[in-house]
């Protein structure tokens, strides 16, 4: 007996999918658009054993480093199954598989998306050698409303920056090979708009313009598409009350028809069933061919395709073309990873990937490369002179709040603390006291009311976050410096981790100002998942350090900050406010016909406290000669500046290109536009000439019909260290 074509492994893809296509009932066809979500039960369910040997399941989440009981599954897909076709298994990896770094919006703050790049190759050899074929990253949402909290999993508030760094996580994910045991297929999300939702809600509605879709929400999954992405996830949301899932605009029209993607799409959790609660479909099976029929191929635990379209096609309601177009799409992934000539994971491969000291030695540097210097009054880096230091705070020693949300396969004990990672830098140099003061308090208490609803009970939780304000106010009297580790929890980052306040929680603001009125000098580190509202610690901190969630090595990356060995560099990609009521606030907002600048009429100002771009060092740069020369011989004009190191110690400075199109009859265009960054290294007093072309990629935008356009006329261009800051040159563009 001949082997079946789809078998061959010198066929073609697209021979061999046809091929299998032609050998499958309907009911495996839908087995294939059907992703469920099992725990790490051993041995399995007889039940769900009886699906995968149905060839009911195409996709499986799964959470957990067990290639053991993930082969289990995949024998009696591939083994026990009429045709064997294998089961792809996906996993949230978002910032580290079992080597955690530090989050997205803290990696962006690098502005250097080759180090995204190798973070996420080195996620995903661990990834695979745990059996994962598939990732649900990287989020290509865009944060304007830092109440959300999936904030903690994108790369900032710019499209350009956003873009360069997802763009460049795909290629580490997938490398030139997905099919390699050390790569993997990546999936974008959330296409797309999930991440403005009304009120910072999570999963609440968004109304978003054609145009702002186009050049502020759709820019980097286009680069991610460009970049090879083999997969695209449909969000939780709803477009002017569409939801993502059954929008044949952004899912057909656009992705498909203009950007070409050959990849399949896969429905967020529950979401096709979920365009019933939405009030747009009747019921599940009018949410399954509504989902399948806008461009939606794989189903995400609702089983809504396997359950009600076999009925639909039989009785005319649902071309069963647009079924195969479906299938096939997920069948050319799962040939793409190498599935059908490798479908089993190597078990002994995961102890010996996970945890390298390459691996390690990595992160620690991403840690440096990715923490923010928001304030310095010059008692930083740590004077020599110090020899008593009281670290303050619940973060300090705390090994879970490191890794932050999404944490993979990452366990608490593979974390450095600061604590830790400050003995081992300053060993008995300096003597150390460690004092954590108060909780973090994830969650308030709640209780029921007689009419069943539930609010805060304002009597609990106090005795449960006791701030014990006398031991740190004497830990800090006797100390020369006081570092102050405070923040919100990884508890209330993340999916669903909206909040209506952003201050830091429970009593560290008790905490803090205890500390901070015994008149020694302050550094405060700040872990958290997104910027916060602090201006009162950052008004009585001689130095704040923004860490984010920094992953497993946080003690040691943060210690070689505070200690000098390495100068911060990084960049902020999110502004910081003053107060939370100026949210959403991000940079390139547009200019009004009105004045809003100044303050709002209760004092609070109406600009950022940080904005985009910025951050100190340990040393100072100088800006000089900036100007336009004109391009020669059909080249572009250049925008030109000399910065200078002129401190005293080395440091790298990011140079940010910005631009404004002064009129644009399409549609407005924002204030200020972040098209081109560079990174110069300089030793003191060294100099260097930076130099930005000035060509249609930099100065266009794209219309509402998906063309990109780039119009004659006067822009503003600025060469400066951050947003809103500098004088802007005047460009004729002709």
């Amino acid at each position: 007996m001949s082997t079946p074509c789809y078998k061959n492994s010198k066929q073609p893809f697209e021979k061999r999918i046809k091929d299998l296509l032609s050998r499958m009932t309907l009911e495996e066809k839908l087995g294939q658009l059907n992703q469920i979500y099992r725990g790490h039960e051993n041995p399995l369910p007889p039940e769900f054993a009886g699906q995968v040997r149905k060839g009911e399941v195409g996709s499986f989440i799964w959470g957990y480093a067990q290639p053991e009981l993930r082969n289990q599954i995949q024998r009696i897909a591939v083994e026990e199954t009429r045709l064997g076709i294998p089961i792809i298994f996906g996993n949230d990896i978002i910032h580290g598989a079992r080597t955690i770094f530090p989050i997205a919006p803290a990696l962006a703050c690098s502005f250097d998306p080759e180090l995204f790049e190798r973070a996420q190759s080195i996620a995903a050899k661990e990834a695979r050698a745990a059996g994962i074929e598939w990732v649900f990253a990287p989020m290509c949402d865009l944060a304007r409303d830092i109440r959300w909290g999936r904030v903690a999993e994108t790369c900032g508030e710019d499209p350009f920056l956003s873009s360069l760094c997802n763009a460049a996580q795909v290629r580490g994910f997938q490398g030139k090979d997905p099919s390699s045991n050390k790569n993997l297929a990546a999936c974008l999300k959330h296409y797309v708009g999930y991440s403005c939702p009304r009120g910072g809600r999570d999963y609440s509605d968004t109304e978003i313009t054609e145009w702002t879709l186009r050049n502020s929400h759709l820019p980097s999954f286009h680069a991610a598409i460009d970049a090879g992405a083999l997969t695209v996830m449909s969000s939780f949301n709803a477009i002017g009350g569409v939801p993502a899932v059954a929008n044949r605009h952004t899912l057909t029209e656009i992705l498909r028809d203009e950007w070409k993607f050959k990849g399949f799409v896969v429905s967020d959790w529950n979401a096709v069933k979920e365009t019933v609660s939405w009030g747009y479909a009747k019921d599940d099976a009018d949410a399954a061919r509504l989902s399948i029929c806008a461009g939606n191929d794989m189903d995400m635990l609702s089983t809504s395709y396997c359950r009600t379209i076999a009925k639909q096609v039989k009785d005319g309601l649902l071309p069963v073309a647009v079924v195969n177009e479906a299938v096939r799409r997920v069948l050319r992934v799962k040939f793409m990873v190498g599935l059908f000539e490798k479908p089993y994971a190597d078990e002994s491969a995961y102890e010996s990937a996970i945890l390298r000291p390459e691996h390690i030695e990595f992160a620690r540097d991403c840690v440096t490369k990715s923490t923010v210097l928001l304030k310095n009054d010059g008692v930083l880096p740590i004077s020599k002179k110090v020899r008593k230091i009281a670290l303050i705070g619940p973060f300090g020693d705390d090994q879970s709040e490191m890794l932050g949300c999404w944490q993979g396969f990452g366990e608490t004990k593979d974390a450095v603390t600061l604590a830790q990672g400050l003995k081992v830098k300053f060993g008995s140099k300096i003597s150390l006291t460690v004092v954590k003061g108060c909780s973090v308090q994830t969650q308030p208490r709640m209780k029921t009311l007689q009419d069943g609803s539930t609010v805060v009970d304002e009597s609990a939780g106090k005795d449960d976050d006791a701030v014990n304000l006398s031991e740190a106010v004497r830990a800090a009297k006797a100390a020369d410096l006081v570092i102050m580790a405070v923040g919100e929890p990884r508890g209330i980052t993340g999916e669903g981790g909206s909040r209506a306040t952003l201050t830091i929680t429970g009593r560290q603001q008790e905490l803090f100002d205890a500390v901070a009125a015994c008149g020694k000098p302050v550094v405060t580190v700040v872990f958290s998942g997104r910027p916060l509202s602090i201006p009162a610690v950052i008004e009585k901190s001689s130095a704040v350090l923004f860490a984010w969630q920094p992953g497993i090595q946080a003690g040691n990356g943060l210690s070689d900050l505070l200690s000098g060995d390495v100068a911060p560099s990084a960049r902020l990609s999110i502004s910081v406010p003053y107060e939370v009521g100026q949210v959403p606030l991000y940079y390139n907002h547009y200019v009004t016909g009105r004045r809003t600048g100044g303050v709002y009429r209760d004092g609070v100002p109406t600009a950022a406290r940080f904005w985009f771009g910025y951050g100190l060092t340990y040393t100072k740069f100088e800006y000089s000669d900036i100007k336009i020369v004109s391009g020669k011989k059909g080249k572009p004009a250049e925008a030109v500046a000399t910065i200078r190191n002129k401190g005293r110690r080395k440091g790298v400075e990011t140079v940010q290109l910005y631009i404004r199109q002064l009129a644009c009859n399409e549609a407005a265009r924002p204030m200020q536009e972040l098209r081109g960054f560079k990174r110069v290294a300089l030793k003191p007093g060294e100099s260097v000439k930076v130099r930005f072309p000035l060509g249609g990629d930099v100065l266009g935008y794209v219309d509402c019909k998906g063309r990109t356009c780039v119009d004659k006329g006067d822009f503003h261009v600025w060469i400066t260290p951050h947003a809103r800051c500098g004088e802007a040159l005047v460009y004729v563009h002709k």
